[in-house]
């Protein structure tokens, strides 16, 4: 592959999304090695516990320190991240891809929409399975949007009607 060849395993071509060939590719070239690949993936690691961390806030500060730890210290993140393998870059694309759609609903600026869009066109160049993440990421967005606008339309009518039979009596007076 490095040298042009097509990768042709058991007769047939192998195909990779260019995400994570490019990431590291630049690395390389870069740095000079794999290395630098693995230096960058650990530091990524690392800021995937951070933005764990981040979207735990949103609970408790107790609920961010568990997120951090459990990211920090699992035992296949840090071996995926001594490993020239995906698994690391896409991790940290998604939970940011999550952390931007949680700052979204929150409702703290229209820009997380296509943050989170870029980020998550970026993961689904790294790896595919992004797409499938979006299903019942989608699903989870609608149904919290429409329990906020049921919430909204719950107060709303309920004034009106409640309003109705107040003024009913007022009207028919008034003949």
């Amino acid at each position: 592959i490095p040298h042009g060849e097509p990768y042709v395993t058991q007769g047939m071509l192998a195909q990779r999304l260019p995400g994570y060939p490019i990431f590291r590719a630049a690395f390389v070239a870069l740095c000079g090695g794999v290395p630098a690949v693995l230096i960058a993936q650990s530091i990524l690691g690392g800021l995937a516990a951070l933005v764990a961390w981040r979207i735990g806030l949103r609970f408790s500060a107790v609920a961010g320190g568990c997120a951090a730890l459990l990211v920090a210290l699992d035992p296949l993140q840090i071996a995926f991240a001594a490993s020239v393998l995906s698994e690391t870059l896409f991790t940290l694309l998604m939970l940011i891809g999550l952390w931007l759609l949680v700052r979204q609903m929150e409702g703290r600026g229209w820009w997380h929409w296509p943050a989170a869009g870029l980020v998550w066109g970026v993961a689904v160049l790294v790896r595919g399975e992004a797409l499938w993440c979006l299903v019942p990421l989608v699903v989870w967005v609608a149904w919290v949007r429409t329990c906020q606008i049921m919430k909204t339309r719950r107060d709303r009518p309920g004034v009106a009607i409640n309003m109705i039979p107040s003024e009913e009596p007022r009207l028919m007076n008034s003949k």
